[in-house]
This record gives structure tokens, sequence and C-alpha cells, in this order.
């Protein structure tokens, strides 16, 4: 057996990327439609505060899921896990619209483009 790879082993080694691969091609063609822009449009939001709902998320599930927070990880099983980072991933669309509303950037976009360009950025719109 040493070295052997599995067949199950196998599968999902190409079949992770393939599956991947298929969903970014079909969002990619939905997107090119004008129903896929309006629907995937509020997607958009998320991504231009993209740092900001990263760190957000993983400090919103690090809480949830660990034992110094609320230590749900080994409560629940794998559907309430993406139950759970799906749902705060949906809070994280209307929450970036209507920050984005009112700044320019996210509050971790602001600090990184500030850092960089070595220059305060605009804020407040």
């Amino acid at each position: 057996f040493g070295g052997c790879i599995s067949v199950a082993a196998t599968a999902f080694t190409i079949g992770a990327p393939a599956f991947a691969a298929m969903y970014i091609s079909l969002i990619g063609l939905f997107s090119l439609t004008e129903s896929g822009r309006k629907i995937l449009a509020p997607l958009s939001y998320v991504g231009r505060m993209a740092l900001t709902n990263y760190i957000l998320q993983s400090v919103v599930c690090s809480l949830l899921f660990f034992g110094y927070g609320f230590g749900l990880y080994e409560q629940i099983g794998e559907a309430g896990l993406w139950g759970i980072t799906f749902l705060i991933y949906l809070v994280q669309i209307p929450f970036s619209m209507a920050w984005l509303s009112r700044f320019h950037f996210g509050p971790l976009e602001w600090v990184w483009r500030t850092l960089t360009y070595r220059q305060r950025q605009p804020f407040v719109r």
C-alpha cells in the first residue's frame, strides 16, 4: 500500500478542481446576460470591501466556532456550518452596500490605500 493512491483520492483530486472550474465558468457565463448582471451586481459591493469582509467573517466565525467563543464547531454538523457561513455572507451583502453608499472604501481598504499611497485617502462620500 505504501505510496498507492486510492481511487477516491484521485477522483477528489481531479473532481474538486473540475467542479470549481465548472462553477466559475457558469457564473462567468451567467454574468454576461442582462439578468445575470442584475442578480450578481450586489456581490460587487462585497468584492469592493474584500479585505474588511474577509477579516469580519474570520472574526465572527472564530467567535462562533472556537472554544473561546461559543464553541459551535463540534456541536453542529456540516450542513449547520455551511448554513451559518452562508448566512454570514448574506448579511455582508447589505452591510457592504450600506457602507459603500456612505463611504468610498471599506475601513480596512481605506487603511491599506492610505498606507500604500502614503497619503490620506478620501473616506466619506
